[in-house]
């Protein structure tokens, strides 16, 4: 609190983009290849950019705004890259 106070309060949340960022660290090391994992963030950073610039999408909060963005993503990532138990089993974390 003291903190705080000595900031004035002046505190940011995080960012939608921050939010896929923390969810995608949620993942075990070996579940994606890094390469794998760069291109879900450069697929998901547009979703968010458009999202969060859209004023009917004023309303919602950042991490909704992350999931839904990182689920669409996740459709367009091969089996291979991101097997489907493994995405069921993130999925059921996320939700819990």
């Amino acid at each position: 609190r003291e903190m705080l106070a000595a900031l004035n309060w002046r505190m940011h949340p995080p960012t939608a983009l921050q939010f896929v960022l923390n969810l995608l660290e949620m993942l075990p090391s070996s579940t994606l290849e890094p390469s794998v994992k760069d291109a879900i963030i450069e697929h998901v950073r547009p979703q968010v950019e458009v999202a969060v610039a859209d004023y009917s999408h004023v309303t919602q909060n950042h991490s909704t705004v992350a999931v839904a963005s990182l689920l669409n993503t996740l459709e367009l990532v091969d089996e291979r890259d991101f097997s489907i138990s493994a995405r069921c089993s993130f999925v059921s974390d996320l939700i819990k």
